[in-house]
């Protein structure tokens, strides 16, 4: 699940959220990486919550056969993330 929350992440992976940072510090190829996994992030996450937007004005899901993105309390814990903040680490 696409997430800003990097501890929760780490612990998922069976590894310290600090290795995590350090790792970005000092890999650049995972720097991209994570880069790259943080729009693609933000950009699933928005499509979603425009989705559900529309579905709940409209009564009609459009799209019922799609894989589940996620519980709705990450998207909006996502939103409330800083974006602009996120993308120039």
């Amino acid at each position: 699940m696409a997430s800003c929350h990097v501890i929760r992440a780490a612990e998922e992976a069976g590894v310290s959220h600090s290795s995590v940072y350090r790792r970005r510090r000092t890999n650049a190829a995972f720097a991209v990486k994570w880069q790259a996994a943080l729009v693609q992030g933000y950009a699933r996450l928005e499509i979603e919550m425009v989705r559900a937007a529309i579905e709940a004005v409209t009564g009609v899901d459009y799209d019922a056969d799609r894989p589940n993105v996620g519980d709705p309390a990450i998207i909006v814990s996502f939103s409330a993330c800083d974006k602009d903040a996120s993308l120039k680490w």
